[in-house]
């Protein structure tokens, strides 16, 4: 019997909502140890397959040249579920492309956590002093049909104006 008979989340006063978006608000999807975690991952990552591919080419007598940049480019396009083509590209184009690929990956999770947050969770209300409930920013919410309701019916055309 943890499950309470009744519940009533009526909050009569509510801060207006406000939204900011920073210029590298994108970059705070993640702390700044996980995006070093990812670099370093990527580098230590794109070393040892360089040094994979120097150990094949001196048994198998290949040249190739920018082996650390294509496998930069092999793993960022594994990682985004890419086709695994090696298409011959300068260090510069891969550069640009690994970028490119990163912050779109950043900006649709960024834009559907978003998204999915102004949808579902409920916003936050709390009054925490009283120069919070004497506040301007505060304004008036009477949920239809809860248990305030009955108090304030009379009376709701001076609420919605």
């Amino acid at each position: 019997m943890s499950v309470p008979l009744f519940t009533d989340e009526v909050d009569i006063l509510l801060p207006p909502e406000s939204w900011e978006m920073s210029l590298f608000s994108v970059v705070k999807i993640f702390t700044w140890d996980v995006w070093l975690a990812l670099f370093v991952s990527l580098l230590v990552n794109s070393f040892v397959l360089s040094v994979i591919g120097e150990i094949q080419n001196k048994y198998l007598h290949q040249q190739s040249n920018n082996k650390f940049f294509n496998n930069v480019w092999v793993i960022i396009r594994i990682i985004l579920r890419q086709d695994n083509d090696l298409k011959s590209l300068t260090a510069q184009k891969a550069f640009i492309w690994i970028i490119w690929m990163f912050s779109s990956m950043v900006i649709s999770s960024v834009f559907g956590g978003v998204l999915l947050t102004s949808l579902v969770v409920r916003k936050a209300r709390q009054i925490n002093s009283v120069e919070d409930l004497a506040a301007s920013s505060l304004q008036p919410i009477l949920e239809a049909h809860s248990s305030t309701y009955g108090r304030f019916k009379r009376s709701i055309k001076d609420l919605v104006t």
